[in-house]
């Protein structure tokens, strides 16, 4: 198996939405930047509205670039960052913050403030939101969000939008601040539970790998235990990275590059259990050996944690896998089954490369983004498109189009799905996908699954 090195390097929730992060990014970036924007005629979609998410309230867009959408479990509100200064009053701090829009009230509020108001010294950024919208856990290297913060490191910090404050979830059981640099949180549903990654050698004791790992912080008991451990619970021998959780924090899947998490010495994506203190392999073939192809270390789990998703190029994950591009995968983790999501609705295999799952809570739907021109009728810009596929009908729509179903004019990833599969949030240079799109900026759009 050949870990893919941009899924490996890059975090999921920053992934061609952080330009500059590793080389690999900024050959992305720089490309899309000077790509010709220029109309594109299409066969109209189905669908309804498309709307521009990085907005201020008054509807003005924003003057800078606005990455990494999460959506709650309604899809009501999307958090994500933006460089942009317009899109609150007050926004002085000359770097990147956290917003929240309500789609439904269409405001817009900043979120990566301390509890006093103030706002960050440094940036902040990679949101994940809760299930109702209340709390928002970002990362971030401030230094004034909290009182104490003396570690000069990126820390993961929770917002609580009902009760405006911010606290800081990247500590020991003790309290006590880390020694190095954590980020890529994820919240649980409840929003008790944040997993993210870190570099810290003092979040809990014994660890003396000298890697990156995963933890989780219980918000409701203060306590901070490593995740990435295998079942008998020795530490990972190389770096883990790109954790998600389930609604109730049970489970959490992460990648590693790990060669003794489970028997048999295999990277890839893992499940641990925190409540049978278990760590399984899930990125797995329908026979059930480990996936192996160019194989990207970011999934997604469902709500429950029954199903998994991942990608590879592997061609020997399911019967019939002839393309040779990475494809997306779904396992099931209670009938040990894998099958294979991001065909046409006609059953075509996609003619290049599908990524970046995520997933419903139910594991009905997933998102994802792709290069392949032949999964819809009148795939014809030439660009990335985010795409959603129903997994009990087979049938598969193009998301990332205007309201009147044009196919966006450049570039659009970085899909987030709802829990409840009915709203897909998602990062764009295109121009055409709503009305008056005029800053040439990076932008995050919301559009209904049908």
């Amino acid at each position: 198996m050949t870990l893919d090195p941009v899924a490996a390097a890059m975090t999921r929730k920053s992934m061609r939405r952080f330009p500059g992060r590793t080389t690999t990014s900024i050959a992305v970036a720089g490309s899309l930047v000077m790509a010709t924007v220029s109309p594109v005629a299409a066969a109209p979609a189905p669908g309804g509205p498309t709307s521009r998410v990085s907005v201020s309230t008054a509807g003005a867009e924003s003057d800078g670039e606005s990455f990494a959408p999460a959506v709650s479990g309604d899809g009501r509100y999307v958090a994500f960052w933006s460089t942009g200064s317009s899109l609150v009053a007050g926004d002085t701090n000359t770097t990147a913050d956290v917003f929240v829009r309500d789609l439904r009230t269409r405001t817009t509020t900043r979120v990566s403030v301390a509890t006093d108001g103030a706002q960050a010294d440094q940036e902040a950024s990679e949101p994940s939101i809760s299930g109702t919208g209340r709390y928002v856990a970002f990362s971030s290297h401030a230094t004034n969000l909290v009182p104490g913060d003396t570690n000069d490191r990126g820390d993961i910090f929770v917002r609580d939008r009902t009760a405006a404050t911010t606290t800081r979830v990247s500590v020991t059981g003790a309290g006590a601040e880390a020694d190095n640099t954590s980020h890529s949180p994820a919240i649980s549903a409840d929003g008790r539970f944040v997993v993210f990654v870190s570099y810290a050698t003092n979040l809990v004791s014994g660890d003396t790998n000298g890697f990156e790992d995963v933890f989780v912080h219980d918000r409701r008991s203060g306590t901070t235990r490593r995740v990435s451990v295998s079942t008998a619970g020795a530490e990972a021998d190389e770096r883990s990275i790109n954790p998600a959780v389930t609604a109730d924090g049970r489970y959490v899947v992460f990648g590693s590059f790990a060669s003794n998490l489970e028997p048999g010495g295999a990277a890839g994506i893992f499940v641990r259990d925190l409540r049978r203190n278990r760590t399984d392999l899930v990125s797995r073939t329908d026979a059930d050996q480990p996936a192996g192809g160019n194989l990207g270390l970011d999934a997604a789990i469902s709500a429950q944690g029954r199903y998994v998703a991942f990608y590879t190029d592997a061609a020997d994950v399911v019967p019939g896998d002839t393309n040779n591009v990475q494809d997306i995968f779904v396992r099931d983790l209670r009938t040990g089954s894998t099958s294979r999501a991001g065909l046409s609705g006609t059953g075509l295999q996609g003619d290049d490369n599908s990524l970046a799952p995520a997933i419903s809570g139910d594991g009905r739907f997933v998102a994802f983004e792709s290069y392949a021109t032949n999964l819809v009728p009148g795939d014809t810009n030439g660009f990335e498109d985010v795409f959603v596929q129903d997994r009990w009908t087979g049938s598969l729509r193009r998301v990332s189009v205007s309201g009147s179903g044009a196919e966006g004019d450049s570039v659009s990833n970085a899909a987030a799905l709802s829990a409840d599969g009915s709203r897909v949030a998602f990062v764009s240079y295109a121009t055409n996908l709503v009305p008056d799109d005029g800053n040439h900026l990076v932008d995050v759009f919301a559009a209904p699954r049908r």
